[in-house]
């Protein structure tokens, strides 16, 4: 089985990447695996580990927070200097590395990267529901959220969150480093409707071996499901709020998934 590394192995990594900082010069070369928050990437990551028996990073604390301050390309490329151990599986997934993809791609060697794009309405429901927001809020309880997921909304606690959301989820997805040939654009729906054959592209983009098929991975629970996981978006959002969320992010997913699978 390939070695996946997750958040609870942080400290054991931190530790190492401490012991072995200096010892010997080691160019990083991981892949990354882009896509904003509840879009799928950490099925889609142990999916494409498993397939390539390739080691995976999935999600790391050192980059947690920093979606709202964002790293540039020099501390991108020292964070990765600065813990070898961490970045030194062939996969990397983490997503607050979607909101500065330039400069997170250019603290790896590897010349070839993934984004996994989401439909914005079942995106957003997905990741309000594992915020504990309804889909109407008309704003947000900042001291009700976990600290680490309060940045993203400081600025615009009086908005209701579903737009707040639908905005970023517009302004990521805009990025032009997407529509270059180093990135191969998937969504996560034709993931989930042909895993075999999204993997098999992926594999051969990343130029990494097509050795299994994605048993486990597909078959394990790889996040909390949400409470409201099986609800329609009307249902959740209301119409009106679908409506404005679909007017907000429209053109970016017209032009993002034409780039793509």
């Amino acid at each position: 089985m390939p070695l996946l590394w997750n958040p609870k192995q942080a400290p054991v990594l931190n530790a190492l990447d401490a012991v072995t900082r200096g010892w010997f010069p080691r160019k990083a070369q991981g892949h990354w695996i882009f896509g904003l928050p509840k879009s799928g990437t950490t099925v889609f990551a142990a999916a494409l580990s498993e397939v390539t028996s390739s080691s995976a990073l999935l999600d790391t604390p050192l980059l947690w927070g920093t979606a709202i301050k964002p790293l540039n390309e020099s501390e991108m490329k020292a964070m990765v200097a600065a813990h070898p151990i961490t970045f030194a599986p062939t996969l990397w997934k983490e997503p607050n590395a979607t909101f500065y993809p330039e400069a997170a791609m250019a603290a790896s060697q590897a010349n070839r990267h993934i984004l996994l794009v989401r439909g914005p309405l079942q995106n957003i429901r997905s990741h309000m529901d594992r915020l504990g927001l309804k889909g109407d809020a008309t704003s947000v309880d900042l001291a009700a959220l976990h600290p680490n997921h309060r940045p993203a909304f400081l600025a615009l606690a009086d908005d209701p969150p579903a737009l707040t959301l639908a905005r970023r989820w517009r302004d990521t997805h805009n990025k032009a480093c997407w529509n270059t040939p180093e990135v191969q654009v998937h969504t996560y729906e034709s993931f989930m409707a042909n895993p075999e054959a999204v993997l098999q592209a992926t594999a051969q983009h990343l130029g990494l071996p097509v050795l299994h098929q994605p048993v486990r991975a597909l078959a394990k629970q790889q996040q909390p499901p949400g409470a409201n996981r099986n609800v329609r978006p009307e249902a959740f959002f209301g119409d009106a709020m679908c409506q404005e969320i679909e007017r907000l992010t429209a053109d970016a997913f017209q032009h993002i998934t034409s780039t793509g699978a």
